[in-house]
């Protein structure tokens, strides 16, 4: 989702991802045979690697999101100047 930029269904399912995490991570090495670690091993690199893209990509959408709150504030200040301006002009011409 994070790679594909789907935000809105990212936040809805981040809670859930973080609670499968923490349910590979808290698995019981010693119980597993020799496939059952190797799979598990597999599974901490994928999660890793997930891991580093969605880093990436929260990382360039924060980036995104703080320019456009940005504009948004430099935006209103300028209607707010503009704004005073036209109410002084207005009230010297009373």
């Amino acid at each position: 989702m994070a790679r594909e930029e789907r935000w809105d269904e990212f936040a809805e399912q981040a809670e859930r991802y973080v609670i499968m995490i923490h349910d590979v991570f808290g698995m019981e090495i010693d119980e597993l045979d020799s496939e059952g670690k190797r799979s598990l091993l597999k599974i901490m690199q994928d999660i890793q690697d997930n891991e580093k893209e969605m880093t990436d990509k929260l990382k360039q959408r924060l980036s995104f999101l703080k320019e456009n709150m940005s504009r948004l504030h430099h935006g209103n200040k300028c209607s707010q100047l503009y704004s005073n301006q036209f109410i002084s002009v207005k009230q010297n011409y009373r």
